[in-house]
């Protein structure tokens, strides 16, 4: 699968790193890094980085919240906002995804290149 080393969501660009002894992700918004696990199937990790990415969006723009910790490691939020805030996520998760699908096709031409 396909994972980029590095992404710009809203504006800053963080380091994508993977973790094949475990399942789901992580991020940092201060130190700008995501961790992917992609100890499970394709569509889960992408999944995960798909999550990852609406996730650093929404609390970019202050739009998470978080309530009492249930686990010390991944705490209970709360995610609130208006259809504009919405539409406002949609393009920063566009754009994103549109940097997946183009980094993507500069590796596939790469590798057809190669074969030749």
């Amino acid at each position: 699968m396909f994972i980029p080393k590095t992404l710009s969501i809203c504006g800053k660009t963080y380091t994508i790193t993977t973790d094949k002894s475990r399942n789901g992700g992580e991020f940092n918004c201060s130190k700008q890094t995501i961790l992917v696990g992609t100890r499970d199937t394709e569509e889960s990790t992408f999944n995960t980085l798909i999550h990852e990415i609406i996730e650093i969006c929404l609390a970019d723009r202050d739009l998470r919240y978080q309530l009492n910790r249930i686990e010390p490691e991944n705490g209970d939020y709360l995610f609130s906002f208006n259809h504009k805030e919405f539409e406002n996520i949609i393009y920063d998760i566009s754009v994103v995804l549109r940097q997946i699908f183009n980094q993507r096709r500069k590796v596939c031409r790469k590798r057809r290149k190669s074969k030749r």
